[in-house]
């Protein structure tokens, strides 16, 4: 019964089925793994972000600087516009512009990375007087996030020089040209004391995204992806007429 199955073509054609299915379920399980880890990060987003306010030390006082983020925190210390860096390519209320990331110089001579805001694309360049800080001690408070890294197919930075634009918060790199050590994340503003002088920077609310996501539908549809050429074997198969006749059932014309 069949017995044409155990042809080449049919045992190759099997081959390339059974590969197929292996690699969409492989990306199925996969998926169903991002699931379970955007599960985890919206837990601990959520229960970090309801702790009480620290200093910015005390947070990151562990040796993994992960237990801190979505922290609020707060600092004192100094400005350093002269290592101010736009952070290009932003968007507030559908509005495009920048971003202002500036160092500040905690009393114990580290430097935390500060997003001080957003502003419009007329400011295209750093240290701008619309944008200038308080220029003594500041004490800050806003929510510890993550350094920003570049995806696969991302924008390379250059790693030599002094950058005065960047395209993601990638802290790695600003330290670089800092004499300073620096904090592994860094702060977005939520108030400041003193405040700014005029209206800009205009601070923004971290507003964290706390759903599941596509990966569950990704996951079924692999699955199914997974299915069609199982499927497809089985009814090609089944109404071969050569399978036909190896059952002694008339073939169909």
């Amino acid at each position: 019964m069949y017995r044409f199955l155990l042809s080449r073509k049919w045992i190759a054609a099997l081959a390339v089925v059974v590969v197929f299915g292996v690699m969409c379920v492989e990306l199925g399980l996969w998926q169903l793994r991002r699931l379970d880890e955007r599960k985890k990060l919206n837990a601990a987003i959520s229960a970090h972000m309801h702790l009480p306010v620290v200093p910015v030390g005390v947070a990151l006082s562990g040796a993994d600087a992960g237990d801190a983020l979505y922290r609020r925190v707060t600092a004192t210390g100094r400005y350093d516009v002269s290592q101010e860096v736009l952070l290009t390519g932003r968007a507030l209320n559908d509005r495009p512009g920048n971003d202002v990331l500036t160092p500040l110089v905690t009393s114990d001579g580290r430097g935390l990375i500060v997003n001080r805001g957003f502003v419009s694309l007329a400011i295209s360049k750093p240290g701008d007087p619309q944008t200038k800080p308080p220029a003594g001690e500041v004490t800050v408070t806003g929510i510890l996030l993550p350094s920003e890294q570049r995806g696969f197919l991302g924008q390379k930075e250059p790693l030599n020089g002094h950058l005065t634009s960047i395209v993601r918060v990638d802290v790695t790199r600003i330290r670089q040209q800092l004499p300073y050590n620096v904090f592994p994340t860094y702060l977005l503003l939520s108030t400041q004391q003193p405040g700014q002088a005029g209206s800009l920077p205009q601070l923004e609310s971290y507003i964290p995204d706390l759903s599941n996501g596509p990966h569950f539908s990704y996951a079924i549809q692999w699955f199914f992806f997974a299915s069609i050429p199982i499927a497809a074997y089985l009814v090609i198969a089944w109404r071969t007429p050569r399978g036909k006749q190896d059952m002694n059932l008339p073939a169909s014309k």
